[in-house]
Formats: structure tokens, sequence, C-alpha cells
């Protein structure tokens, strides 16, 4: 599988990554797009967990700049073209906003889905207050948006027979728990909450480079600074390592937990770069 070079556009590369995931493992991606026409509405139970349901679900999951937001709407648009219907969530929760403003958006996805949600809502705080986190602010802002990757599924969901693409989804929350969690993290804790939010619906896209890369398409921005940049140049460095450790881990957790069908596992793995620029020197 070819991976793109480090001098194309990030909109190019992302557009070769979304390649990639389509073309992955041929069939595959031919039977996701023919399973979605008999999906039938089925509720996911912890007792149903090992039951390989129809996708209804990609998530896009990888280290921030791997190139999730631009890769899920170029496949949103594939699909599309391809007669697969979608309910694309793409950026829905990860614009170029304000901070403000995204979490206005948060509460008001949380909130309008607390009937159906609510008990999700209740089990995900309980995981989060035991992951040990390191502030009251952290706490709130990864509960929050747990809170609200539930809530999107649900939507998701509600949308009937169609194909959410999502670019933050259940395994990148629960990476994001982990990211500012003080005590020793197991994903096996999270396991009921996860397949009771729709994990056994869902394909998990791992879209893997090398965290200069990473780093350097982040130092970019403008807005939306991952916490992964905080503090000194040593505890930077350390941190996208472990971010990036901790993310490798939970997709080998999710190869071995996700049901497997005749298309085989419900995790791919895509790169987008394979080069890796020279970081800035810190002035």
């Amino acid at each position: 599988m070819g991976a793109s070079s480090i001098g194309r556009t990030d909109a190019a590369a992302g557009e070769e990554a979304a390649r990639q995931a389509v073309l992955l493992d041929g069939g595959r991606q031919i039977g996701v797009a023919s399973r979605l026409s008999c999906t039938d509405g089925r509720v996911m139970t912890t007792e149903t967990a090992n039951t390989a349901l129809p996708i209804r679900v990609i998530e896009l999951a990888g280290l921030p700049g791997t190139g999730k937001s631009t890769i899920a709407r170029y496949l949103d648009s594939a699909f599309r073209s391809a007669g697969v219907p979608t309910s694309s969530k793409a950026i829905v929760l990860t614009d170029q906003s304000s901070f403000v403003h995204r979490q206005r958006k948060r509460l008001q996805l949380i909130a309008r889905n607390a009937d159906p949600c609510g008990h999700l809502y209740r089990r995900s705080l309980r995981l989060v207050a035991d992951s040990g986190q390191k502030s009251a602010l952290d706490f709130a802002k990864v509960a929050s948006n747990f809170c609200s990757i539930v809530a999107l599924l649900a939507e998701g969901r509600a949308a009937g027979d169609r194909l959410m693409i999502a670019d933050q989804g259940l395994v990148q929350a629960i990476w994001s728990v982990q990211l500012s969690s003080s005590k020793a993290f197991s994903p096996e804790a999270w396991k009921p909450l996860l397949f009771a939010a729709g994990m056994a619906n869902m394909l998990l896209v791992h879209i893997q480079t090398d965290v200069s890369v990473s780093r350097y398409r982040v130092s970019g921005r403008t807005r939306n600074q991952t916490r992964l940049d905080w503090g000194s140049s040593d505890e930077r460095s350390q941190r996208w390592l472990t971010a990036a450790n901790n993310m490798s881990d939970l997709v080998e957790w999710a190869r071995r937990t996700m049901p497997h069908d005749q298309w085989g596992g419900r995790v791919l793995s895509v790169t987008n770069h394979e080069g890796a620029p020279k970081l800035p020197q810190p002035k």
C-alpha cells in the first residue's frame, strides 16, 4: 500500500489516504457497502457484543494532525458518488470555531439526546471519574467530549439506513480520557459502555503517521492547538510519544475485541505519510 509523499498538500495527502481506506483489502470495503442494505436497527447490548452487526459507522482514529477530518470529508464524497447513502458527522465537533462555540455545540448535542442516552451519560461520568483526571477542567473536557460522541452516534443511528463517517468516535474519545488520566487505564473497563454505544456496528480506520508529521501539521494550525503541545519542549516530545503509544495500544485492543465477519476484522490501518519533516527549532 503506497503512502503519500511529504511534499504533497494536506488535502492531496488526505485524499490519497482515503483512497487507501476505500481500496484496502478490496472486497472488504465492497462488503461494507453491501452490509448497509441489511441493517435492521437492532439495539446493541453487552450480550450481543461479539456479534458482527452491519456496519453503520466508520470511525477515523489517530493522533492530532493525521488528517482525520480531511479523510472523512473525502470518504463521505466517495461513498455518495458510489451511491452509498451517508450521514456524515465529519468535523461536527472539531471545526475551526472558538473553544467556547465548540463547547456550546457539544452541550446542545448532549442535551437534545438526553432521553435516549441518559443512562450512557451516567455510566460515562462514572468511568471518567474512576480514571482519575488530573484536574476538574480535564474531567469536564473529556466527560463532555465522550458524552457528545455518544449523542452523535445516537443521532447517526436515528438517521436510518445510512453510513455515518465520524472523525471523532469512541476509540478517539477514550484515548482522550487516557491522555489526562492519573491512574492506570484499562479499556476493558470501558468495553460494556462502548458496545452499548454502538461499537459492534463500527469499522475503525486507524490513520497512521510518523509523530513528527503530526506535530508538523499541528504546528501550522492557528486554532485548536492540542493538549499535547503544552509545557516545555521535552514535556511536549514525551507527551506526543506517550499519546502515540496509547493510540497504538487502543487500536490493538480494538482489533482483538471488535467482532469479525466474513470480510475479516473491523479494524483497518492506513498510512498517510511515509516521510517526516524536520520540526522547526524552538526559538
